[in-house]
């Protein structure tokens, strides 16, 4: 049996006991052309987010990414500037007006979910003392490789009456990709607090991607599925996401929408978000049906989402060639792979737009 009905009785799940199972093993015994290839070249799906046309000088964004799957999820605020993975630096804003009493808690999620919440911190506790409420929380949780001082606590002033507080992830246990998400609950008296108390001012798109992946509970996400490439940030260049990763195969195709609403003193592209590559999984049926010569070989096939009215199938040479039972039944199938009917009635439309007598047998059309 050759190459191609080994795949197809395999991967198609023909039995070769069937019409098109036959068909395909007298047409794929002996011939010269039977080691051909039977899947079509994987893609990965890649988009550019274009550079800035002025360059912001301040404010965030965020990116929402959607899988063919409908899974999604939206990444926390990115800083207009930053761009490459790093450490997480949270920041507890001063007060808008001075409290007077009460206290707050800082809560910590790391992405191997692993938590710990701290004891009562009082309102004008300095950062040293911050810093102390932390390692103690931690070291009870326990984290795992926790060494104090892993979270990094500064002041812009003696406490939160004089300036901000900063949590800078920068430890063993808690750098780079390790963290997840800080929440705080205020319990502080006398004052008012500012609207958000505390930012969680993430550096690195592919660092919040994976953040928000994760609490999204994205089907087999793992951390860098996603590969940040291109310019330091929307200032310096274009910048490119790759969806390389098995969470994000080409059949997962996705797309992401940008909201920079809140970038200040620049200008926006019109067209920030391009897909630069559609994703292409390895495609059996279609394959097939383009190394048999039922479909002209197209090196930019449709994409698996796209709608018939908008793809470019023709017939190819050698459509006389095969039996309609067996071109239907790969028509069938390259629907099912794609998880799109269009898929189908395009190559339908293709071979209706040519010579309609392969699709006859004894007198009947045998598509519908």
């Amino acid at each position: 049996m050759g190459a191609i009905a080994d795949v197809l009785a395999q991967k198609l799940s023909f039995s070769l006991q069937d019409p098109v199972g036959r068909q395909l093993t007298k047409l794929s015994t002996g011939r010269a052309d039977a080691a051909v290839p039977t899947t079509l070249t994987a893609k990965s799906t890649v988009i550019t987010l274009a550079e800035d046309t002025v360059d912001h000088t301040g404010g965030t964004f965020t990116l929402t990414v959607t899988f063919k799957s409908g899974e999604t999820f939206t990444t926390g605020t990115i800083v207009f500037d930053r761009i490459i993975r790093g450490d997480s630096i949270h920041t507890i804003s001063t007060d808008g007006t001075d409290h007077t009493g009460g206290d707050f808690t800082l809560t910590v999620l790391l992405l191997n979910g692993e938590t710990f919440t701290t004891a009562a911190i009082a309102f004008d506790a300095s950062a040293a003392t911050t810093e102390t409420a932390i390692d103690v929380a931690a070291t009870a949780a326990p984290i795992t490789g926790w060494t104090n001082g892993d979270i990094t606590v500064s002041a812009s002033g003696a406490d939160l009456q004089d300036g901000t507080l900063t949590l800078t992830f920068d430890g063993t246990s808690v750098a780079g990709p390790n963290h997840v998400l800080t929440t705080m609950v205020d319990s502080r008296t006398g004052g008012v607090s500012p609207t958000p108390t505390l930012v969680n001012s993430t550096i690195g798109i592919e660092y919040q991607m994976d953040v928000a992946a994760t609490l999204a509970s994205i089907t087999g996400w793992v951390n860098g599925d996603i590969v940040v490439s291109g310019g330091t940030d929307f200032q310096a260049g274009d910048i490119v996401l790759t969806f390389s990763g098995t969470s994000v195969t080409a059949i997962q195709q996705g797309t992401v929408t940008v909201d920079d609403a809140l970038m200040t003193g620049g200008t926006s592209p019109a067209d920030r978000v391009t897909i630069t590559t559609s994703g292409q999984g390895a495609r059996p049926a279609r394959a097939v049906l383009e190394n048999l010569g039922v479909i002209a070989i197209d090196a930019t096939p449709p994409t698996e989402d796209e709608d018939a009215s908008s793809t470019s199938v023709t017939a190819g040479p050698g459509l006389q060639s095969v039996s309609p039972n067996l071109i239907k039944g790969l028509m069938k199938e390259a629907a099912a792979e794609d998880g799109n009917n269009d898929a189908y009635f395009s190559i339908e439309a293709a071979l209706y737009s040519g010579d309609r007598a392969p699709l006859m047998e004894q007198g009947t059309v045998v598509l519908p």
